[in-house]
């Protein structure tokens, strides 16, 4: 097995315009925002297993891990979590590249460090660094 570890760094929004939902029930952006020195860390992996596994450790503001809060987005299936609904569509779309005669699951691991629902983007960041490490793994050709 092989693995890629990227960082979602944290933000805060100066402005935010949110517009009307689209088709897909997301809504456009137009944001101003700072990066603070706060980030998450996010491990992908190959996995013997197919599909998509994702797990995480939440870690207070005092360095130590929040047991019960790690256990609640463990319990999660995958696709209510953003890093692993963002593999997934990757996975989905990429049938036709070289990705699609892979047979390797994805094991997605977050150091999370960014408030949960603190509007901060830890979950979107993580979508995000997810997204990276695995494309990482199969232009390296290890997935």
């Amino acid at each position: 097995m092989r693995e890629v570890i990227a960082t979602a760094p944290a933000k805060i929004n100066l402005t935010l315009h949110v517009g009307e939902p689209a088709a897909d029930g997301y809504h456009s952006l137009v944001s101003v925002f700072e990066a603070l020195d706060v980030w998450e860390t996010v491990s992908v992996r190959t996995a013997r297993a197919p599909g998509i596994r994702v797990t995480t450790d939440v870690w207070r503001a005092d360095g130590t891990r929040d047991g019960e809060a790690s256990t609640q987005i463990d319990a999660l299936p995958p696709d209510q979590n953003l890093a692993g609904r963002a593999v997934r569509t990757l996975q989905r779309l990429a049938a036709a590249g070289p990705w699609a005669n892979t047979s390797a699951g994805v094991a997605i691991h977050v150091d999370k460090r960014i408030p949960i629902a603190g509007g901060m983007a830890g979950g979107s960041a993580d979508a995000a660094a997810a997204l990276v490490a695995c494309n990482e793994l199969w232009e390296l050709g290890l997935a």
